[in-house]
This record gives C-alpha cells, sequence and structure tokens, in this order.
C-alpha cells in the first residue's frame, strides 16, 4: 500500500492545527477577535429573557414563517443607520475542549487528505508550484467563509483581519510541508 498520501495528510494536519492551536493560545493573532463588554451580565440577562431556543439570530428581523417581502423590504428601510446585532445564543454553555480539539484536528485532517490527493496527481511542477496550489486552498476557504461573511454579514475588521493572518499562515506553512513531502521522489 502506498503511505504518500496518508503521511502527508497526517503532517499536514498536525501543522494546520499546530497553527490555529498557537494562533488562538500563544500567539497575540486572535487577542481583539472578540470584543469584550462591561455590560454583559445585563446583555446576557435580556437575551436569555428574550430568546426561548438556541440559535444564530439577526436582530432585528422579521418571522420568516410569516414575513412578505414587502415586511422584508420595510425593515431594510425602518433599520437604515441604526444598530443591528449578530448573536449566537447558547442557553447553557457546556464545555468540552477535548471533543472540539479531536473535532478540530478531525476536520485539518480532512483538508489535509484532499490536499495530498490533489498533489498527488501531480498539478503543478516545481516546490512553488506546489506550495502555490496549497496557499490556493486557504485563499478559496478564506474567500467563501470569512470574506463571504464580511460581505454578508458585516462582521467588522477586528474578526476578519486575524482570520486574514490565519488562513495565509496556516496554508502558507502547511504548503511548505506539502510542496517538500511531494517534490520528493517516491520509496
Amino acid at each position: 500500500m502506498n503511505m504518500r498520501v496518508p503521511i502527508s495528510a497526517l503532517v499536514g494536519a498536525i501543522v494546520l492545527f499546530a497553527w490555529q492551536s498557537l494562533s488562538w493560545t500563544v500567539l497575540p493573532v486572535h487577542t481583539h477577535s472578540l470584543k469584550y463588554s462591561p455590560g454583559q451580565d445585563s446583555i446576557l440577562a435580556v437575551l436569555s429573557a428574550n430568546l426561548n431556543e438556541e440559535g444564530m439570530y439577526y436582530l432585528p428581523n422579521v418571522d420568516p414563517d410569516v414575513a412578505t417581502a414587502e415586511d422584508r423590504e420595510n425593515l431594510e428601510k425602518e433599520t437604515e443607520g441604526k444598530p443591528v446585532a449578530q448573536v449566537n445564543y447558547i442557553a447553557a454553555y457546556k464545555p468540552n475542549m477535548g471533543l472540539s480539539m479531536a473535532t478540530g484536528f478531525a476536520l485539518c485532517l480532512v483538508v489535509a487528505l484532499v490536499i495530498s490527493l490533489v498533489l498527488q496527481g501531480q498539478p503543478a511542477k516545481g516546490f512553488a508550484g506546489r506550495w502555490l496550489v496549497v496557499l490556493g486552498f486557504g485563499v478559496v476557504l478564506l474567500a467563501f467563509d470569512t470574506l463571504g461573511d464580511k460581505n454578508w454579514w458585516y462582521h467588522p475588521a477586528h474578526w476578519y483581519q486575524p482570520e486574514i493572518v490565519d488562513y495565509l499562515a496556516m496554508f502558507g506553512l502547511s504548503g511548505l510541508w506539502f510542496a517538500w513531502y511531494w517534490g520528493r521522489k517516491a520509496a
């Protein structure tokens, strides 16, 4: 059995996961990603009194089950120039860092496996070509994820700028591994 793809994917996943871990815990990349509010206890009390289920809320909004196109247009006109909020409401926080880390690594492994399978087919010649293929994965994910959210949901710069750093660093660094590994002669 050819072990190149599994080895490539495993090491690539480790590099991807290591960057994510470092950028959120040790490096100052995400220091200001999430804002602090001194009124957080009052805000949470109001949210828990007015939201009856967990979920992502956009405030103000119309009831999607009964709203018409006219209702949506009226809300947009009434809201222009006023505050809005996007709230990810969790009724009872139950952290499970072990499960979160295992899931995060599994997602990195899936991405690294796809990259490895693409590189196995030799779509790019030379170290730089292979590195650019890997960086391209990061740019595509960045465009559709973080920058898409910035475009459609108006995520603020303090959120999306560190995400840009993460995607470029994560795929740039892992790209070094992938480009080197897939440039080697098969054993």
